[in-house]
């Protein structure tokens, strides 16, 4: 199975466009998408349909649907006021029928070798970032694979069998890691909008499940 992993699409229904039409011709057949489908854009509802149209596997809930959801029910949101704000905005754009797709995606998901997760596993919405904060992770694992996003990075951290977590970052417009048998990793395939590694771009993920390979492409803005 070839998965197209999305992350972090924050209401950018035009990145998203983007992304798909650059990932045509990969050869996937399902979506894992990881969280944060508003926020901070202006596209909401074209964001919204479009994600739902696609073969769905998985959709998990982010941080800033679970703002969004507190702002519903009359919370208060701990951020700052152009976030809330804007999450405001979102709630009133959107209809009955994207609410209920919202209140549909899921904290996290597992299956029997991989699972997914928005931010972390020892705290929900931790931004795994570093070596020492995957080797902090490491000890909830339940699976030896996680796809997270949340950091708007992409990036690979893998253990292999017997030895240490190292770091694989992916800076280029294409790149790839083998997943060795016995390993584990947590991989993040970047932000479909909103990269905050200072190389603007849209930024996606295939994961081949027979292969165990892990492949990012980003499209330079």
């Amino acid at each position: 199975m070839r998965l197209l992993l999305l992350s972090d699409i924050h209401a950018d229904a035009a990145a998203l466009e983007r992304v798909l039409e650059h990932a045509r011709d990969k050869e996937w057949t399902q979506v894992v998408f990881l969280g944060d489908i508003v926020g901070y854009g202006a596209q909401p509802v074209e964001a919204v349909d479009l994600l739902r149209s696609l073969p769905l596997r998985v959709a998990l809930e982010g941080n800033h649907e679970v703002m969004m959801q507190m702002l519903r029910r009359g919370e208060r949101v701990a951020a700052t006021p152009d976030i809330v704000g804007r999450l405001q905005e979102h709630l009133e754009r959107l209809d009955s029928g994207h609410m209920e797709f919202i209140d549909s995606l899921a904290p996290g998901h597992a299956e029997d070798d991989w699972a997914a997760v928005h931010g972390a596993l020892r705290q929900r919405f931790e931004y795994l970032i570093s070596v020492p904060v995957a080797r902090g992770n490491a000890e909830h694992m339940k699976r030896d694979i996680y796809f997270y996003g949340h950091t708007h990075v992409p990036i690979a951290f893998i253990e292999p069998e017997g030895g240490q977590w190292t770091a694989r970052a992916f800076t280029g417009p294409e790149g790839s890691v083998s997943i060795p048998e016995g390993a584990r990793a947590f991989l993040n395939p970047g932000s479909v909008s909103m990269s905050r590694d200072r190389l603007p771009s849209n930024s996606y993920g295939i994961y081949d499940s027979a292969s165990r390979n892990f492949s990012v492409y980003r499209l330079p803005l």
